[in-house]
Order: C-alpha cells, then sequence, then structure tokens
C-alpha cells in the first residue's frame, strides 16, 4: 500500500503508463490464489480528471517454491540476509503474523526492536497476536538454528555492501523454512 500511495500522491505517475511488477505466488495462500496475475492496479485513474494508466503484473504468481530457488540459483543471486537467517518470507523483522521462532530469532538478532515492539505493546495494553504477548510468543519458540553474526550484521545494515551474484551458491536456511505470514 506504500506503493499506492506513491502513486497516487506524486506528479510524475499523472498522464503517464506504470507497470507494478510484485512477487506473490498463489502457493502462498488461499487468498493469494485468487489473484489476477494481470489487472489494473489499484492506483489506477485512467477515467479521471488526470488521468494514470496503471497496471499490476504478477510474473511468477503460478510458480511453486523451488522454481523461485532454483531460478535465484540459476543466477546465482545473493539470498537476502533474512533468508540466510532462517525466515522463510522476507518482509517486516517483526511481522504482526509472526510465528513464535521468528519472535525468539528476532529477540536474538535485533534485541533493541524486540523491546521496543514489548514496550509498545505494555504501553498500548493491545497485543500484536490475538492472544499472547510477543514476549510469550518468544519464550513459546526457538531461534532458528545456525544464525551466524556476519548474515546477523547484513540483515541488521542500513547499505547492502555484499555481491550482487556469488561465485558458490547455496540453498539459505529459510528457502523452505518458517514461512508465516497474511493468508
Amino acid at each position: 500500500m506504500v506503493a499506492d500511495v506513491a502513486i497516487r500522491g506524486q506528479a510524475r505517475f499523472a498522464l503517464a503508463r506504470t507497470l507494478v511488477v510484485t512477487g506473490e505466488r498463489a502457493q502462498e495462500s488461499a487468498t493469494r490464489a485468487k489473484y489476477e496475475v494481470f489487472e489494473r492496479h489499484r492506483a489506477d485513474l485512467r477515467n479521471g480528471q488526470t488521468p494514470r494508466l496503471v497496471e499490476h503484473w504478477r510474473p511468477i504468481h503460478d510458480w511453486p517454491v523451488e522454481k523461485v530457488w532454483a531460478l535465484i540459483e540459476k543466477h546465482r543471486v545473493s539470498p537476502h540476509p533474512a533468508y540466510r537467517l532462517g525466515w522463510g518470507r522476507v518482509s517486516c523483522a517483526g511481522c504482526i503474523f509472526g510465528s513464535p521462532a521468528q519472535w525468539a530469532s528476532l529477540r536474538q538478532v535485533n534485541p533493541e526492536q524486540f523491546r521496543q515492539i514489548a514496550k509498545h505493546e505494555a504501553s498500548f495494553d493491545k497485543t500484536i497476536d490475538r492472544k499472547r504477548t510477543v514476549l510469550e510468543m518468544a519464550d513459546a519458540g526457538d531461534p532458528f538454528e545456525g544464525m551466524k553474526a556476519s548474515d546477523i550484521r547484513a540483515a541488521l545494515s542500513a547499505t547492502f555492501d555484499e555481491p550482487v551474484f556469488l561465485k558458490h551458491w547455496s540453498l539459505p536456511a529459510g528457502a523452505h523454512g518458517d514461512a508465516s505470514g497474511p493468508t
């Protein structure tokens, strides 16, 4: 939805054609399975006073996760550090849909962020989960095994200073790992 706001709020998209390309896959959830591969984007305003034509394309919608990782491997693209740490999906580190293992891993990888989230829950007297606090969820889970300090540093860095293409590629721990997320 951040992209929607950006497209609607910037004059450079008016009187222009824009293609939004995203990577949702039908296999990820029953809701995503219903998405169209190609459709008008939510920010489209082709019939407005100042029209903007915005299309949305999901080129890998029908791909299984194995095909995605095979393509990444074929081109030896460096996986995001979060996948190397064990996360099976990469969006928000403190995802509202996070599993106990993800919360336990976040607490280990980025304790300050974890504390801030727990502090907000306490101050708002509301929890992210309907039944448990993030502290309770983290206590119920185990951090992902084998998290390397170098991957933690890369995940927390404000810049990406690693090679984009690797000489020696290996499937990251999260490739088929804990993939809690929206359904």
